[in-house]
């Protein structure tokens, strides 16, 4: 029963245990990105890195670690 706008974020126990998968890179993707003519998630990486920083305070370095795990 999903919705057209609604986020599936895994909580599969591969990607949990990946202590560089971070959740919260969907979720700041969902708030600060927008559904392109593709309807795929877009969002500017340092919009990603701004979001990302306000909610986790995370080092510059381990954000960009977080957000290119994210997209492997």
């Amino acid at each position: 029963m999903s919705k057209q706008n609604d986020l599936l974020i895994s909580i599969a126990e591969k990607h949990m245990k990946d202590k560089k998968y971070d959740p919260q890179v969907s979720l700041i993707g969902y708030i600060k990105g927008f559904i392109n003519d593709s309807q795929r998630l877009v969002i500017a990486k340092k919009d990603l890195r701004k979001g990302l920083k306000e909610i986790t305070h995370l080092t510059y370095h381990k954000l960009n670690v977080v957000i290119d795990s994210y997209v492997e």
